[in-house]
């Protein structure tokens, strides 16, 4: 995912040069040399990202002709987004505010939560998604409207991004097949730690439960894409 900066965890070492210049200000927050901790890429020239109106009727599926190439680019990225958050379990953006809309009736009119767009291209950023995975399966299995929430949009959607899905197709080609190939817990597992040994070692690996439920969501949303799939390349 182009638009999900990315992260990695780091053991702290106040005393590198890294670290130089933001050495007191580490300090005072507590932060102690050897523990593990997540930095995330930055993003300069960011702008507040609001919910485009096709979003807001939950019961209408998203629209399939759009006026424009840079409306028609725009949608692939909130679906992007949508795929993105139903497969990690994420919470804390579109799903938290359709919830939250039934206390506050002026919260759909709120920039999102931890998204951003670009002041140049008018991009989306998709920020902060640590409430992903297994925590965000967790809140699932509490809250049982989050995860239909979640079905809700995936079923509402009927295009996707060609590249999006050719690199879940390669995630989840175990999903159709019994050979004996990896599930897509497992090649994502190896992926990180080809790419990334440092922060594979660093963090705690997800529990049994969690693995089979990214797994289950990854092949929900390839049996979506193979019933209604309308493929845009971009």
């Amino acid at each position: 995912m182009w638009n999900v900066p990315a992260t990695v965890a780091v053991k702290l070492d106040l005393t590198g040069k890294q670290w130089r210049n933001v050495t007191q200000a580490a300090e005072e927050a507590g932060w102690k040399n050897g523990v593990s901790i997540i930095a995330s890429q930055v993003v300069d020239d960011l702008q507040d990202e609001y919910f485009p109106p096709e979003l807001l009727n939950t019961s209408a599926s998203l629209p399939l002709t759009l006026s424009s190439a840079h409306s028609i680019e725009r949608l692939m990225q909130w679906t992007d987004m949508i795929l993105f958050d139903y497969i990690i379990g994420h919470n804390d953006r579109l799903f938290n505010a359709l919830l939250n809309s039934k206390w506050n009736s002026h919260m759909m009119e709120k920039p999102v939560h931890n998204l951003k767009k670009t002041a140049k291209t008018s991009d989306l950023v998709l920020l902060d998604n640590e409430s992903g995975f297994e925590f965000g399966y967790i809140a699932a299995e509490k809250k049982e409207e989050y995860h239909q929430l979640q079905i809700n949009f995936l079923d509402r959607i009927c295009v996707f991004r060609r590249p999006t899905i050719s690199s879940l197709m390669t995630l989840g080609s175990s999903a159709y097949n019994d050979r004996g190939s990896l599930s897509p817990s497992a090649h994502l597992e190896n992926y990180i730690r080809e790419v990334d040994l440092q922060s594979f070692t660093a963090v705690r690996k997800w529990k049994t439960q969690y693995q089979a439920e990214f797994d289950a969501r990854v092949r929900r949303t390839l049996e979506r894409v193979h019933k209604c799939a309308l493929l845009v390349n971009r």
